[in-house]
């Protein structure tokens, strides 16, 4: 994939510049709100228990005035317990450290596959990532889903950063099964990825029918699948093995999180339509500029399938229920970014091409 490396003007400089400084002030106002969800003080005394009793299994008539039963699978066991040591080490303070470490750790990682595409100077790139930190808000509470977020950002990226390498990319696929084995010991949303996973196979099948000149390279592809098919038995990779994944799935597939009505996280997503969230307000904010971005990119009889795929299931997955409302952004965010890479003959790139470089 060629790259082109692009001039500013001075005016796309400054704009550039205002809104790279209203990422840092939206920022600096997420990461401000203190540590006010209940979920984290158990996820805690969970880590506690785990730590002083050297066991998974929960004894959890310390946290009830009647008997319980105490076998449970703990998906986030491993948070659980780095949460606790966080707080041990370092106070409130060090937790809201680490919801900013991986915040800024999404930014960063967009703002650098910006500038390896030529892109980082172009305001809409600077639109992009904001639109995507809005998108993001409702789940900046600190809780295992943090992590979540942090590990869909990294599978995202890691693909996109794929197809700008082409075949000496090869080696980079086999981080997922890496990437999955710390991911379900940490939360169980592991199974989210899955459906990115889902819609850039079928995308690149399409892609490899249709449009030969947006698809991997046959060896990536190879090696690609080949990581894909590690990831089934890294799901093993945990102390509960078999059924820590069953029990995800089986509550899925059970619809058990229907049984949750009462709680604000499992309701369909325009009930967060309120100050601060208007979450429906983000996602069309989002599908306007995707939308934009890719027509400009089927003017020039392209058409990327894993793109509109994968961003069309996560706009399905956003309007579901809250919960699952923050993995619609590292997918809009590279994926929009992707798009615009292409804009040469359009006014989304408002600037003059200097050169050429691989």
């Amino acid at each position: 994939m060629q790259i082109s490396k692009r001039k500013q003007g001075p005016g796309l400089a400054w704009l550039s510049a205002v809104l790279a400084i209203l990422i840092m002030a939206t920022l600096a106002l997420q990461l401000s709100v203190p540590a006010r969800s209940t979920d984290l003080w158990w996820h805690m005394a969970l880590g506690r228990h785990i730590l002083d009793s050297g066991s998974l299994i929960i004894d959890h008539a310390q946290f009830s005035w009647t008997p319980a039963t105490s076998y449970h699978v703990y998906n986030s066991w491993l948070t659980d317990i780095i949460l606790y040591r966080v707080n041990e080490w370092l106070g409130t303070g060090g937790l809201i450290a680490l919801r900013f470490l991986v915040y800024f750790g999404i930014v960063m990682l967009a703002w650098r596959h910006a500038a390896r595409l030529g892109i980082a100077g172009n305001p809409l790139s600077w639109l992009i990532i904001l639109i995507s930190l809005t998108v993001i808000w409702v789940a900046n509470e600190i809780k295992p889903e943090l992590f979540s977020l942090g590990f869909m950002s990294i599978v995202v990226w890691l693909y996109y950063h794929m197809r700008t390498q082409g075949n000496q990319a090869w080696r980079l696929p086999y981080l997922y099964p890496f990437l999955l084995v710390l991911w379900i010991n940490m939360h169980g949303a592991f199974f989210i990825a899955s459906l990115f996973f889902a819609c850039v196979v079928a995308g690149e099948l399409l892609n490899a029918r249709f449009s030969p000149d947006q698809a991997m390279p046959k060896k990536l592809r190879k090696h690609f699948l080949i990581a894909l098919g590690l990831c089934i038995p890294a799901l093993l990779l945990n102390p509960f093995t078999y059924e820590l994944p069953l029990e995800i799935m089986g509550t899925l597939l059970k619809n058990e999180v229907a049984g949750y009505s009462r709680i604000s996280a499992y309701l369909p997503t325009f009930i967060f339509n309120f100050p601060p969230h208007y979450m429906l307000d983000y996602l069309i904010a989002a599908m306007v500029l995707f939308v934009f971005l890719l027509w400009q990119k089927l003017k020039l009889r392209q058409t990327d399938w894993v793109v509109i795929l994968s961003f069309v299931a996560y706009c399905i997955l956003f309007i579901q229920m809250g919960r699952t409302t923050a993995y619609l952004a590292p997918v809009f965010l590279f994926a929009a970014l992707d798009l615009l890479a292409e804009k040469e003959r359009s006014w989304a790139w408002p600037v003059s091409l200097s050169g050429q470089i691989l």
